[in-house]
């Protein structure tokens, strides 16, 4: 049971009835015709008149000289009656015609004020769930990133490799990940891979795409330049896949050494760029190790190409 005031300060209880609302007006809540001292009013009205009535008309009857006697009395008297109900029923149906107009009036305003409030109440609720299981921030902040990544993704398919690969150098350590996805290069984890093979790029049926699979059992540092390593084949070695380049732990294949060789330096300038590496080496990162920390390679990746940038 719920309470509620209307406009004009009425108080209305309601229930839920079968979902909806049950209009339950306490006594005295509606403004009911008051109706008592004019009802008093009449009757004594009525009766005044009516016994005024009775009195003209039998006063007349005895200024015409004639005796009254018991049936003119009693005509007298029922004439008297038959204009005091009369007039009683003219007043009982204004008061009707007035009654059910006051009374509609309030209807129409009581229905009026439960609508207002379950409105309110309906629409305060839609809100709270509305922000509690979709926040706008959310929405939005799931909007931008979804326009951002079909944005890189419409933009990368029309970079060349090179120009893709450069687009995610701003920052230090390179995520070589990044970078296969952009090129279309998925990247698999092979813990099942023996020991001696680092990884291996090959084609996915005639999808136009490749696979770079590397050993799960290898050290990070050292699948991010498998990873590497496999990007280079794509980029510079395209046409020499086939059904796949297999490179063992020491990044040779049977593609022949002048190849590796080309992917391996290919892999450092990938996972370490000039101009982040010289900018780092301004700033003071002068060593190899911290370098390679800086950039999540191993030390003899970043000594190989410190010497290449810095000789």
């Amino acid at each position: 049971m719920k309470e509620v005031t209307t406009t004009d300060h009425s108080p209305i209880v309601f229930a839920k009835n079968g979902g909806g609302i049950r209009q339950q007006p306490r006594c005295g809540g509606l403004h009911e015709p008051d109706v008592h001292w004019t009802s008093k009013f009449f009757i004594v009205v009525n009766v005044f008149l009516g016994w005024l009535l009775v009195g003209y008309m039998v006063s007349r009857h005895i200024g015409y000289g004639g005796d009254i006697k018991g049936a003119d009395l009693v005509t007298i008297l029922l004439t008297a009656l038959a204009v005091m109900l009369a007039i009683l029923t003219i007043f009982l149906a204004s008061l009707a015609v007035w009654g059910y107009a006051s009374i509609r009036e309030a209807s129409d305003r009581i229905a009026k004020d439960v609508a207002s409030e379950v409105a309110k109440k309906t629409a305060t609720e839609v809100r709270l769930v509305l922000q509690k299981r979709y926040s706008p921030n959310r929405v939005a902040k799931q909007a931008v990133m979804n326009m951002r990544t079909q944005l890189a993704e419409r933009t990368d398919s029309y970079l060349t490799p090179v120009e893709v690969i450069s687009a995610h150098q701003k920052t230090a350590p390179v995520d070589v990940h990044a970078i296969a996805h952009a090129l279309g290069i998925e990247v698999a984890v092979d813990r099942l891979l023996p020991d001696d093979i680092s990884g291996k790029i090959e084609a996915i049926g005639s999808s136009g795409k490749y696979r770079a699979t590397v050993n799960g059992k290898h050290s990070e540092t050292r699948q991010r330049f498998t990873i590497a390593h496999e990007i280079a084949h794509y980029v510079l070695h395209r046409s020499l896949i086939g059904d796949g380049i297999v490179d063992d732990a020491m990044y040779r294949s049977k593609q022949g050494s002048e190849i590796e060789r080309q992917a391996n330096s290919y892999a450092a300038t990938i996972l370490m760029p000039a101009p982040l590496v010289r900018e780092m080496y301004r700033a003071g990162v002068k060593s190899y190790p911290k370098m390679a920390a800086l950039f999540d390679v191993s030390p003899e990746v970043a000594r190989i190409r410190m010497k290449e940038l810095f000789r």
